[in-house]
């Protein structure tokens, strides 16, 4: 019994609340010396480190082939969105998301009639995105 706590069971709990605080250290993209030392890295890609710096924001997301629908999504990355993580593919989705007119602005009606929800969009659709401004992350949604 003590060989299973001493060999397995300690380094084991060792190892999990390590990676728990270098994962929140790389996500606040907060990183001191001994982050480093203890083996914690800094954003692999500028997609990552975009996300880890905006808790919540508005976002206006432009889309490579829209298609019939509106050239840009205007939505809010939140407690409730996600963004993919290096290695994977970039991923993005928004909590709550307006469609936008040729110019990518919102229309008063589109405002009026509210979030139609989340939207997800995947990374190879994305043409780039504008960080209008930061959010408060305490609250939930509603535009303005």
């Amino acid at each position: 019994m003590y060989g299973l706590t001493v060999c397995v069971l300690i380094p084991t709990l060792i190892g999990l609340g390590l990676g728990s605080l270098l994962r929140d250290a790389e996500s606040r993209g907060k990183l001191a010396w001994w982050h480093y030392a203890l083996g914690g890295r800094d954003a692999r890609r500028a997609w990552d480190y975009m996300f880890s710096c905006h808790d919540a924001a508005w976002m206006r997301v432009y889309l490579r082939e829209p298609g019939e629908g509106p050239i840009a999504i205007l939505g809010v990355y939140g407690r409730r969105s996600w963004a993919s993580q290096s290695p994977a593919d970039p991923d993005l989705y928004l909590q709550e998301a307006w469609p936008t007119d040729a110019d990518g602005e919102v229309t008063e009606t589109a405002l009026a009639a509210g979030s139609k929800g989340g939207f997800w969009i995947e990374g190879e659709q994305i043409a780039r995105i504008e960080v209008l401004h930061d959010r408060n992350p305490q609250s939930s949604g509603g535009a303005g």
